[in-house]
């Protein structure tokens, strides 16, 4: 699965739960056969299931998974014979079988006749509505598919499954396995899906619908774009992107593609963003179908990455699976990191390493906070897994590049292939991952790596230069707050110089404090993050902080540069650093040439601006983004040049908006004044690059006829990505009258469930933080029947900010309405408010000084 950039899904909650109710393998599952009858005009269908068990154990009972269902008949057999058997629902989506005999081990059939209704929330088996088509979508990560049948709904049942679909003549079907047989009988066909490899429930997919199929030339194995009727033409990027990324995984893991085709599907309606389904992986449609003629290079680089991702879950994932959710973090984990590793080996254009930078520093950030989790919590429940997920993506991706540079990029790829030749078509734990890795790894690499996973936090190396060619090495956890002290093995890379010859030396610092010699006559500067490979954070004395700052542009790469600032803000905000000291460094940052660094620069803005916005402050604040994103967007011009560049290409958009939004730059603001009535008359007039620019700042001084305007076209829009863009400049506008609009907007048909937040989610000020929130606190019945229920226990996110007032009032608005996960969110929440109140009491002072000087 691919994480969303929406905040509101990487949430953790994992504190104060009791362990998760488990099935138990006493009764297994062998095989399962589901044949369900479906006609996507229709709200509800009926089917039946026939599932092989193997009783391991002498018993009378046992328990399946069936939420939603309404279960008609059940038979239980042994052969010919038919077994009495009842049943009856219990807790946890369970439904216990209690047989009218001991079941004496051996193997049994199972079989059931169910209905039930299409889920409208983009779970389980789901029906929506594309340009006045029904479909119907599976999507059952983590335990939904418990939704659509019964089914032992735990990743460690692993089995081969069946799926025959019934359907309308006029409609199609596609799953994960090639058609093995298909007929037809009056104004219906039968189509009978070929087994499957062993799989896990969460891994079968179905999609219902009229399509259109996009061949994908070049592949190991049979492979083709699924889109909704009429979007075929959109697929041409994805079918040309997808080989060259598969080749490269064929290539990393030493051999083919391991199932028996590979089908894309573009959903519509989608919470997901993708789902490593094998042989039928699922995309939000505006990742996977894109106008070649408007198209950005962000999108296609989005897209890559993406597909490269889900690709790489087909060996670690799909393949091998995990045992159980706790273990959810290796899954993401490993195919983020592959994926980046993939996307920057068949598109180094992209320059995708770097970029990806941004989302480390961020989970970096949230990682100094008390309320963090470990990455891996064992027995975690499958809900407290995936609100985990943000954490498992950056952090875990992070430590795993971290391993593998202090291992060796082969070792480290030797011990992945051990990995999975000895849990092919099986489950495997964590515990089975690091004993490969560590048989040709330095001693003790399994026990470093436990620190990273085990451990909730982030370390902070501090580097004291101790004499002419020694230092001292200091260790704690890095928080705002008092915590209990923990210690890490932390592979670490310095990078430092005489003044002449330049040296990397690396060490496992698994003590509190370590005394280390360099080589060399004398330190002239010290970098104790070579290559930004590692995942902690580090402090040198003001003396080596000043030589390593006036050497940076010179000395350290780009990667290291954009570390060097996301480390910045991270001493600012611990108060190792104060505010004036800290805008005087982004601004001399903002001057790198690099698109990578000031988009950096950018981002520590935005956390600037959060924290200390007022209204007397912004004109002060506007001056200093003029100062110093002005000389940026002189050398990089307001449209981009032949043969930039990509990620120049990406940054230009982002200069713009902040000299307009945030720097009340009136040459942009014409700029984007006379962009827009070109763009509406055509499209393809205005860079692609400068689209969602030009329309979403529009909508921020917009007025009635321009909001209608941006409705109607949302509306009517035919390309997945024109959708996204006016609904989300819907939600820009900031008359409160319009912004009441788009809000009520929401929760109107038109809008899908998936793209709630696009309309509710914005607010850039404490003022528009407040607005939020009463509009969320006064209509959150209402949208708690659209929203995805994975959703339900992040929305004590619009009490976030920096009012301490509108946490306690939130605090009593959800303590009568609460959800698994809320009360930790909250906590989590209080947190980040505590620690923007105190930045802002604390440095106000040094940034009202610094931007009046």
């Amino acid at each position: 699965m691919r994480k969303l950039t929406l905040a509101i899904l990487l949430v953790a909650t994992l504190a104060g739960r009791a362990a998760p109710v488990r099935l138990g393998h006493d009764v297994a599952p062998v095989s399962q056969s589901v044949n369900l009858t479906l006609d996507p005009r229709s709200d509800a269908y009926t089917g039946s299931a026939v599932i092989e068990v193997q009783v391991k154990k002498a018993t009378r009972s046992f328990r399946f998974h069936a939420v939603d269902i309404d279960i008609r008949s059940l038979r239980l057999s042994k052969g010919a014979r038919v077994i009495d058997a009842s049943r009856k629902a219990v807790d946890d989506g369970m439904v216990l079988v209690t047989a009218g005999e001991t079941l004496a081990p051996g193997r049994y059939t199972l079989a059931m006749d169910f209905a039930a209704k299409f889920n409208r929330q983009a779970v389980g088996l789901y029906k929506m509505v594309a340009r006045g088509e029904p479909y119907l979508f599976t999507q059952f990560e983590a335990i939904d598919a418990r939704r659509a049948y019964p089914v032992w709904d735990e990743p460690g049942f692993k089995i081969p499954f069946e799926l025959t679909v019934t359907i309308p003549a006029m409609y199609d079907a596609v799953s994960n396995t090639p058609v093995a047989s298909e007929s037809k009988d009056g104004q219906t066909k039968t189509i009978h899906f070929a087994r499957t490899k062993p799989l896990p429930s969460y891994l079968i997919a179905l999609a219902v619908g009229q399509f259109d199929y996009t061949p994908i030339p070049g592949l190991s194995i049979p492979g083709r774009i699924v889109a909704p009727k009429g979007q075929g033409t959109l697929a041409k990027t994805a079918a040309e992107i997808t080989p060259p990324v598969l080749a490269a995984l064929e290539k990393y893991f030493g051999g083919n593609y391991p199932f028996e085709k590979l089908d894309l599907l573009a959903v519509p309606e989608y919470w997901a963003g993708a789902m490593e389904n094998p042989g039928a992986i699922t995309f939000r449609d505006t990742v996977l179908l894109l106008d070649p003629a408007t198209a950005t290079p962000g999108q296609r680089q989005n897209m890559v990455r993406i597909v490269a991702h889900e690709l790489a879950h087909m060996w670690f994932g799909d393949l091998v699976t995990m045992e159980w959710w706790d273990d959810l973090w290796l899954n993401e984990s490993f195919a983020d990191w592959m994926g980046d590793k993939i996307t920057d080996e068949a598109f180094p254009q992209f320059q995708h390493a770097i970029s990806e930078m941004g989302g480390v520093q961020g989970v970096m950030n949230a990682d100094m906070r008390t309320t963090t989790d470990p990455i891996r919590r064992r027995d975690s429940s499958p809900e407290d897994a995936m609100r985990n997920v943000g954490l498992a993506y950056d952090k875990g991706k992070a430590v795993l590049g971290m391993f593998e540079s202090w291992i060796g990029r082969e070792t480290f790829r030797q011990g992945v292939l051990a990995h999975l030749k000895a849990n092919a078509w099986s489950n495997a734990n964590a515990e089975q991952f690091f004993a490969s890795l560590s048989k040709s790894a330095p001693a003790g690499t399994s026990a470093a790596l436990d620190t990273f996973i085990e451990q909730a936090g982030i370390p902070l190396v501090h580097v004291q230069v101790t004499g002419p060619h020694t230092i001292r090495l200091t260790q704690k956890r890095f928080t705002t707050a008092p915590v209990a002290p923990v210690l890490w093995k932390i592979p670490v890379r310095l990078r430092y110089s005489d003044g002449t010859t330049t040296r990397t030396k690396a060490l496992m610092f698994d003590t509190a404090s370590k005394d280390v010699q360099l080589e060399g006559d004398r330190i002239a500067w010290i970098f104790p993050h070579a290559d930004a490979a590692g995942y902690y954070r580090w402090q040198l004395d003001d003396a080596s902080m000043t030589a390593l700052a006036s050497n940076a542009t010179a000395v350290l790469s780009p990667r290291e540069r954009l570390a060097f600032i996301g480390n910045l803000g991270a001493l600012f905000r611990a108060g190792e650093l104060h505010g004036d000291a800290y805008l005087d460094s982004l601004s001399h940052f903002a001057s790198d040439e690099d698109p990578n660094v000031l988009s950096s620069v950018i981002t520590a803005l935005a956390q600037i601006r959060g924290t200390f916005d007022s209204p007397e402050l912004r004109p002060k604040f506007a001056d200093y983004i003029r100062r110093t994103l002005g000389p940026a967007l002189t050398r990089v011009g307001f449209e981009p040049k032949e043969g930039e560049p990509q990620p120049l290409t990406g940054l230009r958009g982002d200069v713009l908006s902040w000299l307009a939004f945030s720097g009340e730059d009136e040459s942009v603001w014409q700029f984007i004044r006379e962009q827009l009535p070109k763009y509406l008359k055509d499209p393809t007039s205005v860079h692609p690059t400068l689209a969602g620019l030009v329309v979403g700042m529009s909508a921020r001084r917009g007025d009635e006829a321009l909001f209608n305007e941006f409705k109607s076209r949302f509306e009517n829009a035919t390309l997945p990505a024109e959708r996204s863009r006016y609904l989300n400049a819907l939600g820009q506008f900031t008359d409160p009258a319009l912004k009441k609009r788009a809000r009520d907007f929401a929760l109107s048909g038109t809008v899908r469930p998936t793209e709630l937040f696009n309309l509710v989610a914005g607010a850039s000020n404490e003022e528009e933080r407040e607005d939020l929130y009463q509009w969320v606190t006064t209509n959150y019945d209402a949208l708690m029947k659209k929203l995805p229920p994975n959703f339900a226990a992040a929305m004590p996110f619009i009490a976030s900010g920096c009012s301490a007032e509108r946490v306690e009032r939130a605090r009593e608005f959800f303590a009568t309405r609460k959800i698994e996960g809320t009360d930790r969110q909250l906590a989590r929440i209080a947190e980040q408010v505590n620690e923007c109140t105190t930045l802002r009491a604390r440095e106000m002072d040094a940034v009202m000084r610094y931007l009046t000087r």
